[in-house]
C-alpha cells in the first residue's frame, strides 16, 4: 500500500503542488489530499502513475519506514533570491535523500567523525582564525575545500536539479554535519559556498536567530577563512586592476570579486578603486563566468567509498535499489563530485565486508588533506 508520508515527501521533492500532481495522474486535488492524509488508498494503477510522474520507484512509495528531513529552522539556505515555500520543501526533501545515502554509507564504511567546533560565542573573523588553528592550517591557502570538509566529518553532496536556484545549504543530523552544494557553479564560487556553509556549522549550531544577520556572519567567516587577514595584509595597499586581481586570486582559489571585497574590507583598496573594479567586473561578465577558472573540486570521500564498494561488486545501481531510489535520482546527489562509473548490477560477494546485507565489520576509509 502507498505510504502517505512518502507520497508527500516525493511530491514536495519534485517541487509539485497537490493540484499539479492531481492533474498529472488524472484525479481530483481532493483525492490527492486524501491519499496524503491516509484517509483513502489509491489502486495499483494509480500508484504506478504516481511513480511515473514523481520519478520514485513504487518500492519507495510503498515502504513503511519513514523518511527524515531536517526542520526548516535548522537549515541555512544560501539562495540566489528569496525562496518560495515550494523551493524550500524541495530542498528539505533533497536533504532527506542525502541523509538516506549517508546513513547507508555509514552502515557499510567507517566514515570520518565530525570535528566541527562550536564557536557561536566569538566573531566570525575570530572563528575563522580559531578553526584554522585547530585544524592546523596556519595561513596557507586551502587547496581543496571539499576534501577539507570531508576530512573533518562533513558529508558533502550535490544539490539535485529541482533545487538549482540554491547555491548551497547546511544542517546537522544525528551529530553529523551536512553540506549540499550547487556543483553547476564555478569552482571558485563553490569553494566560497562551502566555506560559507562551514561558517553556519561553526557559528549557528545553537540556533540561527535573525536570518539576514546569520548570512552576513557566514559571509564574513568564509571570506576570512579562505583569505586569512595576515596573509592578505602582506599584499600591501595598492591601486588594484582587473589584471592584478586575476593574478592574485589564483593563490587563494577565490573569485576576482571576492578577493576585491576582502582587500577593500581590510583597507587595502580604496572605495573608488573597489567601485571601479566591481563595475568593470560586471561589464566583463565576471559575475557569472570567472576569468581563468580553476579546476572543479571533487569528493575524496565519495570516490574512495565507491571504489571500495566497487571492489566488492557493489555499483551505484545496487545502492539505488537498496535505498528504493531511481538510479538517475541518486546520481544527482554525487554528480560532479564522484566518478560515475558504478552503474553495474553485479552481484555483491556473499562474504564481503561491504555487502548490501547488514555487516558487523565495516570497511575502513581513510581520507587525507592535500
Amino acid at each position: 500500500m502507498l505510504d502517505p508520508s512518502r507520497l508527500t515527501f516525493a511530491r514536495k521533492s519534485r517541487g509539485m503542488t497537490m493540484i499539479e500532481l492531481a492533474e498529472r495522474i488524472s484525479v481530483s486535488s481532493r483525492t490527492v489530499t486524501a491519499y496524503e492524509s491516509g484517509s483513502s488508498r489509491p489502486d495499483e494503477e494509480t500508484i504506478e502513475a504516481i511513480s511515473r510522474v514523481l520519478g520514485y520507484p513504487i518500492s519507495f512509495l510503498t515502504s513503511e519506514s519513514g523518511v527524515e528531513i531536517p526542520h526548516q529552522t535548522a537549515v541555512s539556505f544560501r539562495a540566489r533570491s528569496s525562496m518560495s515555500a515550494r523551493e524550500r520543501d524541495s530542498a528539505l526533501a533533497a536533504a532527506g535523500c542525502a541523509m538516506l545515502l549517508a546513513t547507508w554509507l555509514r552502515s557499510k564504511l567507517d566514515l570520518p567523525s565530525a570535528d566541527i567546533p562550536d564557536l557561536h560565542h566569538v566573531t566570525p573573523e575570530t572563528a575563522a582564525r580559531m578553526v584554522r588553528a585547530e585544524w592546523g592550517l596556519g595561513e596557507l591557502p586551502i587547496k581543496n575545500m571539499i576534501h577539507l570538509l570531508e576530512f573533518h566529518g562533513v558529508r558533502v553532496f550535490s544539490l539535485p536539479n529541482p533545487t538549482q536556484r540554491l547555491d548551497a545549504f547546511a544542517f546537522w543530523h544525528d551529530n553529523a554535519p551536512f553540506v549540499l552544494l550547487n556543483t553547476s557553479t564555478t569552482s571558485e564560487r563553490s569553494r566560497m559556498d562551502a566555506a560559507h556553509e562551514l561558517g553556519h556549522l561553526v557559528l549557528h549550531r545553537e540556533g540561527r536567530g535573525n536570518a539576514v544577520q546569520c548570512e552576513l556572519e557566514a559571509n564574513r567567516f568564509a571570506s576570512a577563512f579562505l583569505m586569512p587577514e595576515s596573509s592578505i595584509l602582506g599584499l600591501g595597499k595598492s591601486v588594484w586592476t582587473i589584471e592584478s586581481l586575476r593574478k592574485a586570486k589564483k593563490r587563494w582559489g577565490v573569485s576576482l570579486v571576492a578577493l576585491a571585497y576582502r582587500l577593500h574590507s581590510l583597507g587595502l583598496m580604496t572605495d573608488w578603486n573597489y567601485h571601479t573594479v566591481c563595475v568593470q567586473s560586471s561589464e566583463l561578465g565576471y559575475r557569472k563566468e570567472e576569468p581563468d577558472p580553476m579546476p572543479r573540486e571533487s569528493s575524496q570521500l565519495l570516490n574512495k567509498a565507491f571504489e571500495l564498494l566497487r571492489a566488492d561488486g557493489i555499483g551505484l545501481r545496487n545502492i539505488a535499489e537498496d535505498l528504493n531510489l531511481n538510479l538517475d535520482h541518486l546520481r544527482e546527489f554525487v554528480i560532479h563530485l564522484a566518478v560515475l562509473t558504478l552503474e553495474g548490477t553485479s552481484t555483491p560477494k556473499a562474504n564481503s565486508k561491504t555487502a548490501l546485507k547488514p555487516s558487523h565489520s565495516k570497511a575502513d576509509l581513510k581520507l587525507v588533506v592535500g
